[in-house]
């Protein structure tokens, strides 16, 4: 994936994930066109599970059975950590609001509620990484007093601790939490991070690691959604 490849320079790796978000919206989309075709709604247009909601008409049992089953399963899908944290990301972005991407650093193992620090770098003007060996520099520079704050937290929940020689940066997505009034997406801490980098009710997320989760999970929707299809046209033929 190009964001792996690029991480952590903020102005690829947003690049590249603007691009990931389109493309995960895309195989959501996807999904309700199938279900458009596979329950002859043939609503007609872009498909999306609001057009295919709008579309349903009185009759229209098995689709309507899919897509109560379809909004159940959505929470039990984004119940965990990184996919809580794409799906508040997404709603953000599709929203209108913005996010900004910032390097910072974390431990190579991960671990809940780990903190992760920014580190200033300097840019070029378009807001790429300007040098892999002063990134370097700078990692070395901050990894020690980073690991202790990280080990701190570590040693009062009796997690293994964090080796300063394995200190890592990435990209991380800085954005307002959309769910923050039900319950704050984010696991992780942004700790030691210039004041007032994170306001109220942000939280950071890293791109890297949080794309390849969601690509995963998205797979898992994609192959239960048919499956869920299957099963509802079978069962309303018999």
């Amino acid at each position: 994936m190009q964001i792996r490849r690029y991480d952590p320079d903020p102005h690829y790796t947003g690049y590249y994930f603007g691009r990931y978000l389109v493309a995960a919206g895309a195989a959501v989309d996807g999904i309700f066109a199938e279900a458009d075709a596979d329950f002859g709604l043939f609503a007609g247009g872009r498909i999306t599970q609001e057009a295919f909601a709008a579309s349903l008409k009185h009759g229209d049992t098995g689709a309507a059975e899919f897509l109560e089953w379809y909004e159940n399963k959505h929470s039990e899908w984004h119940s965990g950590l990184y996919p809580r944290m794409m799906n508040s990301v997404r709603k953000t972005v599709n929203s209108g609001r913005g996010i900004r991407i910032e390097i910072m650093i974390r431990a190579a193992d991960r671990y809940k509620d780990d903190p992760v620090y920014h580190i200033g770098m300097n840019m070029t003007i378009d807001g790429r990484l300007r040098s892999k060996p002063e990134l370097d520099v700078a990692v070395r520079r901050h990894a020690p007093i980073f690991a202790e704050v990280v080990n701190h937290k570590r040693r009062l929940r009796n997690e293994p601790l964090a080796d300063v020689r394995r200190v890592a940066a990435s990209a991380f997505a800085v954005v307002a939490d959309a769910d923050a009034h039900e319950q704050a997406a984010s696991s992780i801490t942004a700790t030691a991070a210039p004041a007032g980098t994170l306001a109220p009710h942000q939280m950071v997320m890293e791109l890297a690691y949080s794309t390849k989760v969601y690509t995963q999970l998205l797979r898992r929707i994609v192959e239960e959604s048919r499956l869920k299809m299957r099963s509802i046209i079978t069962s309303h033929h018999r």
